[in-house]
């Protein structure tokens, strides 16, 4: 998984943890990607400003699709420029390799 670095990026990182998805592993898909993510800003140097957060997410009604991610990206660099991204049947982070 790659993380952009741009200035002043905020991402976050969202895990449907609705009955469906977390039934369908969803919790654990959540812990890996906060154990992740940790490790990965732990690395950053204190000068970069990317600020990455892994929270729980509610039910968008795709269950039948599930564990879904959810993963946005807003960078003050690039005149606030949105990417949005929405994974689905996320069993396990090889699932996730397009973020960022």
């Amino acid at each position: 998984m790659t993380i952009d670095n741009d200035d002043n990026a905020t991402t976050t990182i969202e895990v449907c943890q609705g009955e469906g998805c977390f039934c369908s592993g969803g919790g654990a898909v959540l812990l890996e990607l906060e154990e992740l993510v940790s490790t990965a800003q732990q690395q950053l140097s204190d000068d970069e400003t990317t600020r990455i957060d892994v929270v729980p997410g509610v039910c968008r009604h795709f269950c039948n699709m599930g564990p879904n991610v959810y993963y946005q990206t807003n960078k003050a660099a690039i005149q606030q420029k949105q990417q949005q991204l929405h994974f689905n049947n996320v069993k396990s982070l090889d699932d996730c390799q397009e973020f960022g």
